[in-house]
């Protein structure tokens, strides 16, 4: 460049400023690329919770199942108990009558 440009001070300027938003321009470009990256590994991780609860889901339900058979046995005991205590009975009724 010519020494005794007037418009020297302003390009000198324009080339600081430019050279400011190149660096500025490569930080955001590295900051992207960085989120891109952490993007990634956060669905990975959601895939990874996403599946993990799908088998708690599962695991969830067989304990209900279990659970209400539980729930359900004392009545089917009792039943149980029911019939066999009027078959006992119907069974002495009918012998009594046959011996008589």
């Amino acid at each position: 460049m010519n020494e005794d440009c007037k418009d020297c001070i302003y390009i000198k300027n324009v080339e600081a400023r430019l050279t400011k938003v190149e660096g500025t321009v490569t930080d955001l470009q590295k900051d992207v690329t960085e989120t891109k990256l952490d993007f990634t590994a956060n669905n990975e991780q959601m895939k990874n919770v996403t599946s993990t609860l799908e088998k708690l889901e599962v695991k969830i339900d067989r304990l209900d199942n279990k659970i209400d058979k539980l729930e359900s046995k004392p009545a089917q005991n009792w039943e149980n108990l029911i019939k066999t205590i009027i078959t006992v009975i119907a069974t002495a009724a009918v012998t009594y009558f046959i011996s008589k």
